[in-house]
């Protein structure tokens, strides 16, 4: 009875510590876009490069359908008319700038993309290795 308890007590820690080791170990493995910096960032030593390094790496990893934003024209007008309100003497070429900076980019990372990613993530295979959500 002594050495059942003790065996069965043993296999109540390994159990555990093993899959805590195995959930740890998987989430240190690095994804396509790791990958791609791992593989391509050797030797560079600017910043410009690293940053075009980066870049690249993001677009190659990231699904064709989610690469191109898909704002539409009348959302445009909107963030027009809204700047043209808070700002009456702004000129378009400052206007146009301000889209492509900050509105269009903060809006495209935190709205747009996310959802373009998981629904290319629940996607078929053949849509995710020959379709739009193909990377590459």
């Amino acid at each position: 009875m002594g050495l059942e308890s003790v065996e069965s007590r043993d296999v109540r820690i390994v159990i555990p510590l093993f899959l805590v080791g195995l959930v740890w170990s998987t989430a240190a493995i690095p994804g396509p876009f790791e990958d791609c910096i791992l593989k391509n960032m050797k030797g560079v030593q600017d910043r410009l490069a690293a940053a075009e390094v980066r870049r690249a790496c993001a677009t190659k990893t990231t699904p064709v359908r989610c690469r191109k934003p898909l704002l539409e024209q009348e959302e445009y007008q909107v963030f027009v008319q809204r700047v043209r309100l808070s700002k009456p003497d702004i000129t378009d070429a400052q206007l146009d700038a301000y889209w492509r900076d900050t509105y269009r980019l903060t809006f495209w990372s935190e709205v747009v993309l996310p959802q373009c990613l998981a629904e290319c993530a629940k996607a078929s295979w053949w849509e995710r290795t020959w379709g739009e959500c193909r990377t590459g």
